[in-house]
């Protein structure tokens, strides 16, 4: 396990000196213009933006002030430049929620005013908020809508921008050839326009160094590292340096080189030490222990590594302070297997369940299902079985999470690489159609030219016998690749019905049938038991259904909630609502798509306090789509200071993400999935592709 150095977001890479000269120097200039003038304004936005790596409160306060200075000139331009820079700000704070709502009203403001790439750069901001959010599929969405205006706009650098961060997205996504396809285009935009001595094209060559890494291409890995290390140097951009030498210092360890790796991670170290960037120290320093471990060198491993978990703390970093308790606990793990020492034992179990508990809280799936792995591998070396079982337990069924939240990016994927392929289908077909003419036209001339009609002949016959066979076997290859998709839609449909029939509801329906016969309420039994009939009928006629009416949709709706509200005995109360405008017999709408997020809200929205839930469902067109909500008044997903259980993970909600995601490849359009934490509950909004029978 390592610190990666995360793929670079093309940036302008400035010394912490050199911003506050510049920020000085805005600070003079305000002082000495302090009328509320569309200078002062211009002044603000610029200072508001230097602000974002220095004290993001002054930011918000400077961008603030620009907005009012704005809206009382009523300069829209400038307006909208105050907005993205407090937006900018928020994002930096983490309030990326709020970030977003000034966003919208930057692109409301550049819609109306034609500034298309204005409106682009906007998309491109918005699309940086989810990938903050680990919200990649939106984040991507976002770029692409901004790349198709920058390709319009025939700017080729900012297209360039645009590769490079879907690049980054599908490599998180761990979709790494879809990366460096992207990467590349990238590269050759800014070799094309003989722009390779800048920042932006080494930090390109830097990101795909990273991608050949994670397809094990060491070789590749290091000439585009060594490559962009060399044009760092050639710029003085001291941390690119250091990030490149520790993803060289990545790959001399895989390659078993440890003292090399060393070495990289130590000038790294030393480097991010004098920018005073400490999370680039506690980064080198989490590699450099992670070496030590695997040269056996365990106290020294042990000794680095806890020098930086307490920079961690600092900086509020749970997801990489997390690694590091697990590399503790595996080097305290080693120590105890050499000398069978009782208080290393304990002291490797503390950083495993700390490690597990800090990955839960930061939403690290894949470094809490490691270290709980490694903890029962623990337990199991101590013969503690039973503990063994248990935490191998928890283990599985956050590989369970990991395996279905990896079958949605895939089939999202395959998707994508669906569509790709037919237009590179039909475009080899052309070609072929092309080149065979081609040829067959040179050699009748020759024919001609000889007298030699035989040979005219037999070239037509063995040119028409080629496009035949040629066609016929790229037919064959795309019917193969249409019938791979369509069986893994065909499973991911199969997945959604299992998520609407979940076991657990079954039983509780069967226990509340039960009860009404024990008590000999007749009529409430066969009332139950038709409402129970009715919604499985339903669920089943819908369930081969791309789409159904939303007024067949809402009798399913309220069928499921009169079930869970009679089985809940007056815990339960929700509503229905629709705008009068809204057609709800000709209105389309994908089967059963809110019923996760309903499921979500009566299990885990009372809590543990048996907390009285009401739920509003409202339905409403805006535009272009059509907007869904699920709102409760519950304990929200952060609890709200109650208590909350975290015993139970939705499998139905990321199916139904995924669902989305799968109407946007299928329809070109943007359909989203947003959860609105509120101070009483929790919020879903599901923007959908509007749908009419007509």
């Amino acid at each position: 396990m390592r610190t990666w150095i995360a793929p670079i977001l093309l940036c302008m890479v400035i010394s912490v000196q050199a911003q506050h000269t510049v920020i000085d120097s805005l600070k003079t200039e305000l002082d000495q213009n302090p009328s509320r003038d569309t200078l002062r304004a211009d002044l603000l936005n610029e200072i508001s933006w230097w602000y974002i790596r220095n004290d993001i409160a002054k930011g918000i306060a400077a961008a603030e002030e620009s907005v009012q200075i704005s809206e009382k000139l009523n300069d829209k331009k400038r307006l909208s430049t105050a907005l993205s820079r407090k937006a900018a700000n928020l994002n930096a704070m983490g309030r990326d929620s709020l970030a977003l709502s000034y966003y919208d009203r930057v692109l409301s403001i550049r819609k109306n005013d034609g500034d298309s790439v204005n409106l682009a750069k906007a998309l491109f901001n918005i699309g940086l908020v989810y990938y903050n959010r680990s919200d990649y599929s939106s984040s991507t969405a976002r770029y692409r809508r901004a790349l198709a205006i920058f390709e319009k706009a025939g700017d080729s650098l900012l297209m360039a921008r645009m590769y490079n961060s879907i690049a980054i997205n599908y490599m998180l996504q761990g979709a790494h050839r879809e990366a460096l396809h992207q990467y590349l285009l990238a590269a050759r935009i800014h070799e094309q326009q003989g722009d390779t001595a800048q920042n932006a094209y080494i930090e390109i060559l830097s990101n795909i160094g990273l991608v050949y890494h994670h397809l094990d291409d060491l070789d590749a890995s290091f000439d585009y590292q060594t490559r962009a290390l060399a044009g760092f140097e050639r710029l003085g951009n001291m941390e690119p340096i250091a990030n490149a030498l520790t993803n060289l210092g990545n790959i001399h360890q895989d390659r078993g080189n440890y003292t090399k790796a060393l070495n990289q991670y130590s000038r790294a170290r030393k480097i991010m030490h004098e920018t005073g960037n400490n999370q680039g120290v506690a980064s080198a320093l989490t590699n450099m222990g992670d070496t030590y471990l695997l040269q056996n060198n365990v106290h020294q491993a042990i000794k680095t590594l806890q020098k930086a978990l307490p920079m961690y703390e600092k900086l509020g970093n749970t997801h990489n302070l997390a690694q590091a308790h697990r590399s503790l606990g595996l080097s305290y793990d080693a120590l105890y297997g050499k000398d069978k020492a009782a208080r290393d034992s304990k002291t490797a179990e503390t950083h495993f369940l700390q490690a597990a508990s800090l990955a839960e809280t930061s939403g690290s799936l894949e470094v809490e299902e490691a270290a709980l792995t490694n903890l029962a591998d623990h337990y199991a070396t101590l013969k503690n079985y039973k503990k063994a079982l248990t935490t191998f337990k928890k283990a599985d069924i956050l590989k369970d999470s990991l395996t279905t939240l990896s079958r949605k990016d895939e089939i999202a994927r395959l998707e994508e690489r669906y569509a790709s392929a037919k237009r590179e289908d039909a475009l080899r077909l052309e070609q072929g159609d092309q080149r065979i003419r081609a040829e067959a036209e040179i050699q009748r001339q020759k024919d001609i030219k000889e007298g030699v009609i035989i040979g005219l002949l037999t070239l037509l016959v063995t040119a028409s016998l080629t496009i035949f066979f040629y066609s016929r076997k790229k037919s064959a290859e795309a019917k193969q690749e249409r019938a791979e998709h369509e069986a893994l839609l065909a499973e991911y449909k199969y997945k959604a019905i299992c998520a609407q029939l979940k076991p657990h509801f079954m039983l509780n329906a069967m226990n509340a049938l039960s009860a009404y016969i024990v008590r000999n309420q007749k009529d409430e039994a066969l009332e139950y038991l038709g409402n129970f009939g009715n919604l499985l009928r339903r669920i089943l006629a819908n369930s081969d259904q791309k789409l159904v009416p939303l007024e067949k949709d809402l009798k399913m709706m309220r069928n499921y909630l009169k079930l869970e509200k009679e089985r809940m005995k007056g815990q339960l109360t929700f509503e229905i609502n629709f705008e009068d405008a809204l057609d709800i017999e000709e209105t389309k709408i994908p089967p059963a798509i809110l019923q996760p997020f309903i499921e979500n809200s009566i299990w885990h929205g009372p809590g543990n306090l048996g907390k009285q839930v009401h739920i509003k469902i409202d339905f409403a067109k805006e535009g272009d789509y059509l907007l869904c909500s699920v709102d409760d008044n519950g304990v929200g997903r952060n609890g709200n200071g109650k208590t909350k259980t975290h015993a139970r993970k939705s499998v139905g909600i990321p199916i139904a993400q995924g669902r989305v995601e799968t109407i946007n490849k299928l329809q070109g359009l943007e359909g989203t999935v947003h959860f609105i934490d509120k101070q009483e509950g929790l919020r879903v909004e599901v923007q959908l592709p509007f749908e009419n029978a007509f």
